[in-house]
């Protein structure tokens, strides 16, 4: 599947953005992106269709809040919207929905791709159907915006180190060689080369190494 990246997501923000608010002039430009939601082979199709997915979202999260008594029927789906039919009241939104979005869409990103990286991870032990469940049962964006791993307020030191922990991007980490340098699948993992006993990896630096700096770790 694609992969996408934060400037993606943010591209897909911003132009959401730009329809909505040429949506609610009711201009000629209102009138083109009608055009557009009725032609499919348009190169802007897609663009469109993004919009008409986030005010659908958007509808169900205000259903969602206002009960039952929620002013207007929700959809079943996107398809069954039409832009020209939608409330002028109802293409407004504020930060705080803009940023539950964009956690709604790395949230369907990672659990959508978890299979492949957990797949491809030469380091999994658990089954694998396992694993993929656990994750994307604790799979979510806007807590870790929340309650970031790193506060705003730390060291650059610390934060490079605990960031080389959570990723092991850092050549501390002979498994990080292994699997960018792309060797043959056939060779065992590189062992550590602290303690030279086990396999190395991010788990075994914090909770199995003998011969890391404590240290570092406490860190």
């Amino acid at each position: 599947s694609k992969q996408f990246s934060c400037c993606d997501f943010m591209l897909q923000e911003v132009t959401n953005k730009f329809i909505l608010k040429a949506l609610a002039q009711r201009d000629e430009v209102t009138s083109l992106i009608l055009q557009i939601e009725s032609y499919p082979r348009s190169q802007y199709y897609g663009q469109v269709a993004d919009v008409k997915k986030f005010l659908h979202w958007m509808h169900l999260l205000r259903h969602k809040s206002g009960g039952q008594h929620s002013p207007t029927p929700v959809p079943k789906s996107m398809h069954n919207m039409s832009l020209i039919d939608i409330p002028l009241d109802s293409l407004f939104y504020d930060k705080d929905i803009i940023i539950q979005y964009r956690c709604h869409l790395w949230d369907l990103h990672v659990k959508k791709n978890i299979d492949a990286l957990i797949k491809n991870d030469p380091l999994t032990l658990e089954p694998y159907e396992e694993i993929v469940e656990k994750v994307k049962e604790i799979v979510c964006t806007f807590n870790c915006i929340t309650n970031p791993i790193v506060s705003r307020n730390c060291s650059r030191y610390f934060t490079t180190n605990v960031m080389d922990f959570v990723h092991g991007h850092c050549l501390r980490f002979q498994d990080f060689c292994f699997s960018v340098l792309k060797y043959n699948k056939a060779i065992e993992i590189p062992i550590c080369l602290e303690c030279g006993t086990l396999p190395d990896s991010t788990g075994h630096k914090l909770f199995e190494c003998s011969a890391y700096d404590g240290k570092v770790i406490e860190q």
